[in-house]
């Protein structure tokens, strides 16, 4: 069974930031990986597609939802610093909160930082 995280970074990296996709050289590609912490398969394989994805130029950011969520999974998978992409909302409670901070982390005017 292929884990939604593996599915949705193979998808990402082949399929969605393509120009056949609409994707434009002028924009940059940012993908949102929500997360509820618990992988159900093969999570090194969901590491290699984030890096292969993060080496393309898309700028990954990860957004933890639930209390099995720890922020170190979401860092292997997210572009760097950590610091600015990595999130974690405890309950759905808390979504709101956190709007302002990924915006300003993916949409803040300026390209993404492009660090692998």
């Amino acid at each position: 069974m292929i884990d939604d995280n593996v599915m949705m970074l193979l998808i990402q990296k082949d399929s969605m930031f393509t120009p056949s996709a609409g994707d434009r050289a002028d924009v940059p590609d940012v993908a949102i990986v929500v997360w509820d912490g618990i992988p159900t398969s093969d999570w090194q394989q969901a590491i290699d597609y984030a890096i292969q994805a993060r080496q393309r130029g898309i700028h990954v950011v990860g957004f933890g939802v639930g209390t099995d969520v720890q922020s170190f999974g979401l860092a292997t998978i997210t572009s760097r610093p950590s610091s600015e992409t990595v999130f974690v909302a405890r309950s759905s409670s808390e979504l709101p909160a956190f709007r302002d901070r990924i915006v300003g982390s993916t949409c803040n005017g300026e390209s993404p930082r492009r660090l692998v």
